[in-house]
Order: structure tokens, then C-alpha cells, then sequence
């Protein structure tokens, strides 16, 4: 029973972490001082930005139609 329990409370810990990880990547790449794509264009920041949450919303969706979420 209660092995169960840490189990559901893992995975769940584990789905949360991968969601936040994927912005953190992204933001770190853009972050680093080295030349990159889009850098000198208007749009860039808007372009990453829509990226981080395009990104974040498919893993939460993967995420949640596997029921990583629910109980």
C-alpha cells in the first residue's frame, strides 16, 4: 500500500521535473554568449518564448493523456 503510494508520488515528481526541464534548457542555450540563430532580429525573443511554451505544452499533454497526473 504503501509502496503504491510512493510510487504514484514518483512518477508524478518525475513528469513535473521533465515539464520544467524543457524551458530550462531552451532559456540556457539562449542565455549562453555565443552567436545563435534569430539573434539580431525583432521577433527572436518572441520566437523562443512561443518555443519554451509550444514545448512545454506538448509534454504536458503527452503527460497527461498517459494519466501521469491523476491518481
Amino acid at each position: 500500500m504503501i509502496q503504491n503510494n510512493v510510487n504514484r508520488v514518483l512518477k508524478l515528481l518525475a513528469a513535473i521535473t521533465i515539464i520544467l526541464s524543457v524551458p530550462t534548457m531552451i532559456a540556457s542555450i539562449y542565455r549562453m554568449i555565443v552567436p545563435l540563430p534569430f539573434q539580431n532580429k525583432l521577433y527572436a525573443f518572441w520566437l523562443v518564448i512561443s518555443i519554451i511554451f509550444a514545448m512545454t505544452g506538448l509534454f504536458a499533454f503527452v503527460f497527461y493523456k498517459k494519466h501521469y497526473f491523476t491518481h
